[in-house]
C-alpha cells in the first residue's frame, strides 16, 4: 500500500530517496517483493501522478485508490476488491523498506486459504500480514484509518504467528528521524 498522505514525514515520503541505492522508498520496498512476486500490485492515490510514475516505472500491477482520503482501509478494500480472484492477499506498506526477503517467504509457506499469518519479532507483531482468500470480505467491508489489525483481532480469525529474526517487520517510516534511527542500526 502505497496511498498515504505522508504528513508526519512532512513531504512525499514514498519518493524520498534511500542511502545507499539512492532509490525512492518506495521502489526499495517494491524490489523487495518483486524478489519474491511475479508482479505484485501496488495501491496508490489516484491524484499522486508523480508517485505513479515511479512506481509503474518498476513494472508493477498498479492499482487505483480514489478514496485514499478516506484512510487505509480503502487501499485495502481497493486492493482486494481488483485482485479478487486471488488465493490471499500479503498486505504491506510502502514505508516500511527494510523486511526482508526470507520473511516473506516464510509467511508463504504457510498460507492457506482459511489462515491469517503474521510475522513476529521477539514476540511483537508485524508487517506484511497474509491474509487467505476466506477474509475477502471483511477485508472488503474495512473503513477508516486502520489496516486489518480489526481481522486479526476477531474471535473466529485462524492466526498463525511466524516468529522471525527480521527487525524489518517493525521498522516504518513516519518521520525523518526514523531515517536517522535505521542508519545507527
Amino acid at each position: 500500500m502505497a496511498a498515504g498522505r505522508s504528513q508526519r514525514f512532512g513531504g512525499p515520503k514514498l519518493r524520498h530517496r534511500l542511502s545507499p541505492s539512492g532509490e525512492p522508498m518506495i521502489v526499495h520496498t517494491i524490489r523487495r517483493y518483486q524478489a519474491v512476486f511475479e508482479r505484485p500490485s501496488v495501491v496508490i492515490a489516484s491524484h499522486d501522478d508523480a508517485l505513479r510514475e515511479i512506481v509503474i516505472q518498476t513494472g508493477v500491477h498498479v492499482i487505483d485508490n480514489p478514496a485514499a482520503e478516506q484512510g487505509m482501509s480503502q487501499s485495502i478494500v481497493q486492493g482486494v476488491s481488483q485482485t479478487s480472484s486471488s488465493t490471499g492477499w500479503l498486505i504491506a506498506l510502502g514505508d516500511m523498506p527494510w523486511v526482508s526477503e526470507s520473511t516473506v517467504q516464510q509467511l508463504l509457506a504457510h498460507a492457506h486459504p482459511e489462515r491469517i499469518v503474521v510475522p513476529s519479532y521477539q514476540h511483537q507483531d508485524g508487517n506484511p500480514v497474509l491474509f487467505g482468500a476466506q477474509f475477502a470480505p471483511q477485508l472488503k467491508a474495512l473503513t477508516g484509518d486502520h489496516g486489518g489489525k480489526v481481522i486479526l483481532q476477531s474471535p473466529d480469525a485462524r492466526v498463525r504467528r511466524i516468529a522471525t529474526g527480521d527487525q524489518g517487520i517493525l521498522r516504518d517510516v513516519d518521520t525523518p528521524a526514523d531515517l536517522i534511527n535505521r542508519s545507527k542500526r
